[in-house]
């Protein structure tokens, strides 16, 4: 969404002042950086009020998918090109369905999804697009078998799985990558939200080029 746009948004929701809006405005001028960064760090808004704003605005409930967390079961519920098409998240199938998404579109769009999905009636909702890309994530194949499928091919074996893990990283918000050598395999875990968890395995045979490549990189 255009940053004017959003300012809008704000200002006509009364979420934030005119005021402070003209002075994030300044900031991110002569900074060149984000207004809604500055409205962020001065705690003016948080992410949470920041999407809750913007589905009001288009007329849309706000679901945060960090508290109503999508299960992978619910989720592919949704064929694979419907959900990325539309970037729709299926995070309950109570009374029809419910459904986030990042692309509001008013009745137009729960009318095109009513048709693609052969419903007669679905709730939408707005939600955060860094939690809609966490959550399509899910029609991913494991971390484990896409490691597979290059050291498969034995094409560009150390790039490739080094651009999965990083961005599997970014996508989940990792603030560690871990590599964890054992005797015959390497365990890759990522600290999310302050706790490791495991995120795949590739054979040990490949780990020194591996490390090689993340210090040419570096």
């Amino acid at each position: 969404m255009a940053i004017d746009k959003l300012q809008d948004i704000l200002v006509f929701k009364n979420y934030v002042s005119a005021d402070d809006m003209a002075k994030a405005v300044a900031f991110a001028t002569k900074h060149r950086s984000d207004p809604v960064d500055y409205l962020i760090a001065q705690e003016l808004i948080n992410k949470n009020t920041l999407s809750q704003a913007i589905g009001e605005y288009y007329g849309m409930p706000y679901v945060n998918l960090h508290d109503n967390k999508p299960v992978k079961e619910t989720v592919i519920k949704v064929p694979k090109e419907i959900a990325t098409k539309y970037r729709i998240i299926m995070f309950s199938d109570d009374s029809g369905g419910k459904y986030a998404t990042d692309k509001p579109g008013g009745k137009e769009l729960l009318s095109e999804l009513t048709v693609a999905l052969g419903k007669n009636k679905i709730s939408l909702y707005y939600a955060d697009s860094a939690e809609i890309d966490s959550a399509l994530s899910l029609y991913k194949q494991p971390l484990e078998t896409r490691f597979s499928k290059i050291i498969e091919e034995q094409k560009h074996i150390a790039p490739e799985i080094l651009e999965e893990i990083i961005g599997d990283a970014l996508l989940f918000r990792a603030s560690d990558i871990h590599f964890e050598p054992q005797q015959d395999i390497v365990i890759v875990r990522f600290r999310v939200d302050g706790v490791l968890q495991e995120a795949g395995r590739f054979k040990k045979d490949n780990y020194e080029n591996i490390l090689n490549r993340i210090k040419v990189m570096s």
